[in-house]
């Protein structure tokens, strides 16, 4: 992938009109394009041959969204990133298609797991240190996304779509796992 990005951003940098463009921040940007783009591919093959399309979508969105606020791990090879996420992608739909528990215990774990995300809070990285600043906004935003799932979970609940809340409540649970494994990682990481 390093090859392809190297390539890309070589031709476009030659075709481009404009002499601002920087080789190493494009060449970042397009890797990390083509990192994303395969994981998503592969996350959506995984979901559609398991015949959870859907609920592949709702995880990936609702995990994405969490990630995006709170941090987590970050594993040092993007293919132990794809492997490892393909797996947990297919546990948790897996379990969603054939458990069955009562929405009503899924949104309690939903309401349980979202504090205790709230409570760990943002993750910082050895790669990207969180500022204070950055830290209160993180937090608030976390909250307005812990309560959009807690809602989503409980509108599972009023129209007796179990599998919805217990979408939301295992990405919560799978989240907060990962939150702690990086909060982790990072504190062995920092003391070094």
């Amino acid at each position: 992938m390093e090859k392809i990005a190297d390539l890309l951003t070589k031709f476009m940098i030659s075709e481009s009109s404009s002499e601002n463009l920087d080789y190493e921040v494009c060449k970042f940007g397009l890797l990390m394009a083509i990192e994303v783009a395969i994981n998503t591919v592969i996350a959506l093959c995984i979901s559609f041959l398991l015949g959870m399309f859907r609920y592949g979508i709702l995880f990936l969105t609702f995990f994405s969204l969490l990630r995006a606020f709170a941090g987590g791990v970050h594993l040092e090879r993007f293919w132990s990133c794809t492997v490892l996420s393909g797996m947990v992608l297919s546990m948790v739909l897996l379990i969603a298609k054939y458990a069955v528990i009562p929405s009503i215990f899924s949104f309690a774990l939903c309401v349980v797991m979202g504090i205790l995300i709230f409570i760990v809070g943002p993750i910082d990285d050895k790669n990207r240190r969180i500022s204070s600043d950055e830290r209160c906004i993180f937090y608030r935003r976390l909250v307005y996304v812990l309560l959009f799932l807690v809602f989503t979970s409980a509108l599972g609940v009023i129209l007796d779509a179990n599998r919805l809340a217990f979408i939301v409540s295992l990405t919560m649970g799978v989240f907060h796992i990962v939150q702690i494994i990086g909060k982790n990682k990072n504190m062995k990481l920092l003391e070094q």
